[in-house]
């Protein structure tokens, strides 16, 4: 899969509003808090127009993934996922065997 869609990456906040899209990098959230935090994500927003949010990690779903994406109320809020899984929106990988072509 590929994304034909031309983005600005930033990580200052204050572009937010203007965003089009967020992508989130939640599993640094556990990893940081615990997998039992009842810290509340925070999620962003703007009153100038829908956000899409997207998920992204590289961890292994062993790891910390599948944490989030069996998580119905973080991906209730998720709109795509760029993630090392072959069914995400946008593939990612690093090492894994699904990521190299076919002999």
């Amino acid at each position: 899969k590929t994304c034909d869609v031309h983005c600005h990456i930033s990580h200052d906040q204050s572009l937010v509003p203007k965003a089009d899209a967020v992508v989130m990098e939640l599993v640094n959230h556990y990893k940081f808090y615990g997998m039992d935090t009842k810290l509340p994500i925070p999620w962003p927003h703007s009153d100038e127009k829908d956000l899409l949010l997207g998920l992204f990690h590289y961890e292994s779903e062993e790891e910390y993934g599948d944490k989030i994406t069996k998580n119905r109320e973080v991906m209730n809020r998720i709109d795509f996922t760029v993630i090392p899984k072959p069914n995400a929106d946008l593939p990612i990988t690093l090492v894994c065997n699904w990521g190299f072509p076919e002999k």
